[in-house]
């Protein structure tokens, strides 16, 4: 499960990029570019606060700062036990893949736009 979770936010990652890459070398299309640049600005403090600030109970033994990649995870074996710290690479690498995975969709939306757009000017010039 965890490797299908990993390969899915590697392929939202690499559709991101890759219709990012295209939207920007598209020419003509000034509009699809100010709006990817918006999205990409809002996307942001979006990451910013989900990742940073965002604390959620996954149980009552069990909760974390961020989401959905969290950031730390807090966890203990019963109400009187302390609580565990568990901080591992996802404090380095959260912040980034939630801005992916944040990003991606406004990203996609814009690359339809862009597609519906070029064919639309490509009948009007054929006519």
């Amino acid at each position: 499960m965890t490797a299908l979770i990993i390969l899915g936010i590697l392929v939202i990652i690499c559709v991101a990029i890759t219709s990012t890459v295209y939207i920007l070398k598209k020419k003509n299309n000034k509009k699809s570019k100010k709006y990817l640049i918006i999205a990409l600005i809002l996307a942001l403090p979006i990451t910013y606060y989900m990742t940073g600030y965002f604390k959620y109970k996954i149980n009552e033994n069990t909760y974390s700062y961020g989401w959905p990649v969290p950031t730390v995870v807090f966890h203990r074996d019963s109400a009187e036990e302390p609580w565990l710290c568990y901080s591992g690479a996802t404090v380095l690498l959260a912040y980034p893949i939630n801005y992916m995975l944040y990003s991606a969709l406004p990203i996609l939306g814009i690359l339809i736009y862009t597609i519906k757009s070029g064919k639309k000017s490509l009948t009007n010039q054929s006519t």
